[in-house]
């Protein structure tokens, strides 16, 4: 089974130019350890998204996760995250545990 939790970067640090970053169609590349394992969201993710931010005491200490978070957001959340890597203006990965 596989623990989920989430990682969202947004600026230029880690934007640094290669033959595969922001070219429409190309998915940004999973890393993998013995351990873990970094992986694009999908929308089979909707549900333990939606749960995990969902949580009132993630809410509190957050701007931008709203509550109650709704499965709608999730999967509006999660469909956000292509477009925002063909663009170079976010990354996000779901940090998977594996084991």
């Amino acid at each position: 089974m596989q623990a989920l939790y989430f990682c969202s970067s947004v600026g230029s640090a880690y934007m640094q130019p290669s033959h595969n970053q922001g070219e429409k169609g190309i998915r940004q590349p999973e890393l993998m350890t013995q351990r873990l394992l970094l992986r694009c969201f999908n929308l089979d993710d909707a549900s333990e998204v939606q749960e995990l931010a969902g949580n009132l005491n993630v809410s509190k200490t957050t701007l931008t996760i709203p509550y109650p978070y709704e499965f709608a957001m999730a999967e509006e959340w999660i469909g956000t995250h292509q477009e925002k890597w063909e663009s170079k203006t976010g990354l996000v990965y779901a940090i998977a545990i594996l084991g």
